[in-house]
């Protein structure tokens, strides 16, 4: 009999992964996302949107590893923006788990508001796809094999929760319109979805799942948005080993994103990561557990 042994590492101790290594790590842990889709479909749950909304976020971080994994040195600039979007997701992902966890039914309410603004989104983005489908020249050769018409009803068909409290103050009813995340009767102002706010939940949220003393979302918000934004600040180096270095670390970084809202996805389903996982997290810096 074989016993696996999966020792805890000091930083020194792991040999720094080159651009090869990290590819393989990131389609190998985005392997391991499509094999939860299974589990998460198949868990029995009276909240089925706040399940579907835990995956979903899972799912998109992974999404944008990949993405990152597509871009090299040249390209630090870009992949700051992708960063940043990865970051928003974690954020949201961890904010949203602690009111599940405090409260199922809001988080199942909150859920609901999320899918429910995606398909409004949907709705007002295509309402001219018609039109923009028979003229445009890439579009009209997909005419026939995108089905505007059975998404645009399934948009309309998707009632799931009334997005605005009608006794609720002007402002709120305002906020109420423009932010999934503003759910009635939980959200009393715009202060308290702030990214500063959430980042702070969020933060509290990591000492418990992933074992981090001190996650320094809100900085790590700020600064990317000045590579996001336009700005004077970017990054752009003629040094190939200078812009490499930036670029592995920054590759390094997301892919322990992805592990840690895997994190998320094990404890909702009550599992402790695979042996596989667990071997993945030795091959990089990954010190969140």
């Amino acid at each position: 009999m074989l016993l696996y042994f999966i020792m805890k590492q000091t930083r020194n101790s792991i040999p720094i992964p080159d651009k090869e290594k990290l590819d393989k790590l990131s389609l190998s842990s985005y392997e391991e996302v499509c094999s939860l889709r299974l589990i998460f479909q198949n868990k029995e749950t009276d909240f089925q949107y706040a399940k579907k909304f835990i995956f979903a976020s899972i799912e998109r971080i992974a999404d944008l590893l990949l993405a990152i994994t597509n871009l090299n040195s040249q390209n630090i600039d870009s992949m700051h923006i992708l960063m940043r979007s990865s970051l928003e997701v974690n954020i949201d992902l961890l904010w949203f788990y602690r009111i599940y966890l405090d409260d199922n039914h809001k988080g199942e309410q909150l859920a609901r508001r999320f899918f429910q603004f995606g398909a409004d989104v949907y709705l007002k983005i295509s309402k001219n796809y018609g039109g923009i489908f028979e003229v445009d020249p890439y579009l009209k050769k997909i005419n026939k094999q995108y089905s505007h018409q059975k998404f645009t009803d399934d948009a309309k068909n998707l009632k799931l929760i009334e997005l605005v409290d009608p006794s609720a103050k002007k402002d709120l009813r305002m906020l109420q319109e423009m932010d999934w995340r503003c759910l009635p009767g939980s959200i009393k102002s715009k202060k308290d979805l702030s990214f500063r706010s959430r980042s702070e939940i969020a933060a509290e949220m990591a000492k418990e799942l992933f074992n981090l003393k001190y996650a320094p979302y809100f900085q790590n918000w700020i600064t990317l948005n000045a590579f996001t934004h336009w700005s004077a600040a970017k990054m752009k180096f003629f040094d190939n080993d200078v812009s490499e270095a930036f670029y592995l670390r920054n590759l390094n970084a997301s892919l322990g994103f992805l592990h840690d809202v895997l994190n998320v996805g094990y404890n909702y389903l009550k599992i402790i990561p695979p042996l596989n996982v667990r071997m993945m997290r030795q091959e990089f810096h990954y010190f969140s557990t």
